[in-house]
């Protein structure tokens, strides 16, 4: 179970993996991952660098994902919930 301790230690370590990988205020990150509670840490953690979370249907041909990234200049898609589990939090 998650409480408000490990949420908002998870958004930390989500906000740390995100900058690292060259996110900052104002840019756009989208989120094609299922919607359970890694999906709510990271855009809490786009949240804490002043990011904008772009969301996408996780389910949806890759194609069909492509053209809102480009349209809005997306930084980073985040698309593989078990590597990122694996590198931030498990």
């Amino acid at each position: 179970m998650l409480d408000f301790t490990g949420l908002h230690e998870r958004a930390r370590r989500a906000s740390g993996w995100l900058a690292a990988q060259g996110v900052g205020p104002g840019d756009v990150v989208g989120l094609s991952l299922p919607k359970a509670p890694d999906w709510l840490v990271l855009v809490l953690g786009a949240m804490r660098l002043g990011a904008t979370v772009l969301p996408l249907n996780d389910r949806a041909p890759e194609a069909e994902r492509a053209w809102p990234l480009r349209d809005a200049g997306a930084r980073l898609l985040v698309d593989d919930i078990e590597a990122l589990a694996r590198g931030l939090w498990r």
